[in-house]
């Protein structure tokens, strides 16, 4: 017996190698069809008949590992990797090579790695053996020399989307450029991709609205800042306690230990796509087809059956690995319900969320990188506040120009010297604590929806209304430190600008400690659109 294990490699550069929005949709599509339904397709045409695909709800039959009828059987799929248990070596190659001819007909470029790992005896752990092939993969994806495409002679015209393929065709969709094998792969299966994440979301998605397929249908208002928000979600140790499933000394049955890793699997899954069909109902919520606005006062385009285009696109879904595109006023929100969402109290599982606003034309791959950078600095926040148990979010503005480490970027432009920093990020969305500066809903309600000029609750008025000038003058003195800002704002109390009740007491001066909320607050200003 063995374990064949399919893993995709540099998939964020596939997924997210082209700037047009119907490139990434389709990559999307082609990723997951080619982690969790094509190697079914390629089982079955390696073993007719003898191929359980189900799991933990399959058939009366004993699985593989108990002796029964099967050749293949599906061990479970996650995390961008699908693992398989073979009879004997003969078929799990053969299965790999059917495998192989189907990614190369349908998802050129896609770089999908294979590992075969022997089960030696019948007294073996299943998840020790599991543990030891996912190592064995690792390794043979480290010592892996990656492929050189053909880039042309000179009478041939390169891909226009700059991956250095040669061009096979003229893009299907805009008639106006040459597209390589790969991209051409990815815009002809944007179809596909809408029609696969319309029956993901369900009743989420309104019959009278519609996801767009290009940056430029997000939502964009005229007049209005024109920025698009790269969210990033990714569970948070996820890895580490599937180890402790695989590696769970507690479970003497191998035919139990993989219950439970199908279980803890299927629960990871689980989370993931309710995660982004809250999403999705937060972002259907707040269009108001009556007064033809989205929350209150964006104005959304529409396609050519006269449906309204929402301004939220999932690029990966249904795992702990969830990347989603929106306009970048309702990034934060977004992000903040994705991650509220997220979480499972028995597993004691939660995630914590990158949000990278970026310019509609920015490179679309920096972005992404972005949001993986600042969704591992609220990681590292998670963990060194609050032991890894609960949710964060961070985000940066990034206007143009090439982007430095986020650390760089907070030491030159949001620290004091070497003490006061000009930030409070990240922000903790779970668990709850009211009226703390790091509180995500603290922060939002209690002090950045006041000072926008929203009444504060139980009150008809709100000093801060039309004070707008006023707040943006706070920053020189802000970045000067906290008894320049103290000067000011005990000026502003003596004029009856009193401090909402967020920035009381501690934040008197406008710092708590060597931290400052202010700037994060001043920066959202004229930026976040509020849902709900």
């Amino acid at each position: 017996m063995i374990i064949t294990i399919f893993d995709a490699r540099r998939i964020q550069t596939y997924l997210f190698g082209s700037n047009r929005l119907v490139e990434n949709i389709g990559a999307s599509y082609l990723v997951n069809q080619a982690l969790h339904q094509w190697p079914l397709e390629a089982a079955e045409k390696t073993a007719p008949g003898r191929v359980n695909p189900f799991g933990e709800g399959g058939p009366a039959e004993p699985g593989i590992f108990e002796g029964g009828p099967y050749d293949i059987e599906l061990i479970y799929s996650a995390g961008g990797n699908g693992l398989f248990a073979c009879r004997d070596m003969a078929i799990g190659k053969r299965f790999a090579s059917n495998l192989s001819r189907i990614l190369h007909e349908r998802a050129p470029g896609l770089d999908v790695a294979c590992h075969h790992h022997p089960i030696a005896g019948n007294s073996f752990k299943i998840g020790k053996e599991i543990w030891n092939a996912l190592c064995g993969m690792a390794n043979a994806k480290s010592g892996q020399i990656p492929g050189t495409p053909f880039t042309g002679a000179g009478v041939t015209e390169r891909c226009a989307t700059g991956n250095e393929e040669t061009a096979i065709i003229m893009d299907p969709v805009r008639g106006d450029r040459f597209l390589g094998a790969s991209a051409a792969a990815k815009v002809n299966n944007a179809k596909n991709a809408k029609y696969h994440l319309s029956r993901f979301l369900g009743k989420a998605l309104p019959d009278y609205c519609d996801l767009p397929l290009e940056l430029d249908d997000l939502g964009r208002s005229r007049g209005e800042k024109s920025f698009v928000g790269v969210v990033h979600v990714d569970g948070n140790r996820v890895g580490r306690s599937l180890q402790e499933k695989l590696l769970h000394k507690g479970v003497e049955s191998s035919v139990d230990q993989l219950k439970a890793i199908r279980a803890y699997s299927a629960a990871i899954s689980s989370m993931g796509s309710s995660a982004v069909r809250a999403v999705m109902e937060q972002v259907a919520r707040n269009w108001n087809p009556t007064e033809e606005l989205y929350a209150g006062r964006l104005k959304l385009k529409r396609n050519k059956r006269d449906d309204v285009y929402l301004p939220f696109r999932p690029l990966v879904y249904g795992g702990d690995d969830i990347t989603f595109v929106c306009d970048g006023r309702i990034a934060l929100d977004l992000a903040a319900t994705c991650l509220e969402a997220f979480n499972d109290g028995d597993l004691n599982l939660h995630a914590c969320a990158g949000v990278a606003l970026v310019k509609s034309h920015y490179p679309f791959f920096r972005a992404y990188a972005l949001a993986e950078e600042l969704c591992r600095n609220a990681k590292k926040a998670v963990i060194d506040q609050r032991d890894g148990v609960g949710s964060a979010m961070d985000w940066h503005i990034q206007s143009g120009g090439p982007m430095q480490s986020i650390d760089a970027v907070r030491d030159r432009e949001y620290t004091i010297g070497n003490s006061e920093k000009l930030t409070c990020r990240p922000y903790f969305v779970r668990p709850t604590k009211p009226r703390g500066m790091n509180d995500w809903k603290s922060f939002r309600n209690d002090f950045l929806l006041v000072i926008q000029g929203h009444a504060s609750p139980g009150t008809e008025r709100n000093d801060w209304a039309g004070a707008h000038s006023r707040l943006k003058s706070l920053v020189p003195h802000i970045v000067k430190g906290p008894i320049a800002s103290e000067l000011v704002l005990t000026e502003w109390a003596q004029k009856g600008y009193t401090l909402p009740e967020y920035c009381r007491n501690e934040l008197s001066s406008g710092f708590d400690g060597n931290k400052t909320p202010f700037l994060d607050a001043l920066e959202l200003l004229d930026f976040l659109v509020p849902l709900n």
